[in-house]
């Protein structure tokens, strides 16, 4: 059940402006919920954090974006093999701020 909280959590942050802190307040509850989740969630709390890392991005906080890129991309090499295009992605997305070129 909690883990439907938290995936319902990250689509209403999708409603919200980049701008709006509920965005954010949204995103942190469902990482708090998906991390105390069993690890069958690692990839809803890897969009989550990759959710937050966007947000953090685009308010121009770019240590803290880069932060939650790294967390992602942690969760994500447990999923997912060092060559898939998602790994690449994420590490890009570390080495730029978020930036895509």
């Amino acid at each position: 059940m909690h883990v439907n909280i938290a995936h319902l959590s990250m689509k209403i942050s999708e409603l919200f402006e980049d701008s709006n802190d509920q965005k954010k307040d949204l995103l942190l509850k469902a990482l708090r919920i998906l991390e105390t989740s069993v690890h069958l969630e690692y990839v809803a709390t890897a969009n989550c954090l990759m959710m937050i890392a966007e947000y953090y991005q685009k308010q121009n906080f770019d240590e803290r974006a880069s932060n939650y890129y790294i967390r992602a991309l942690e969760k994500r090499k447990k999923i997912y093999p060092k060559d898939h295009f998602i790994i690449l992605k994420t590490q890009s997305l570390i080495g730029t701020n978020g930036n895509q070129t």
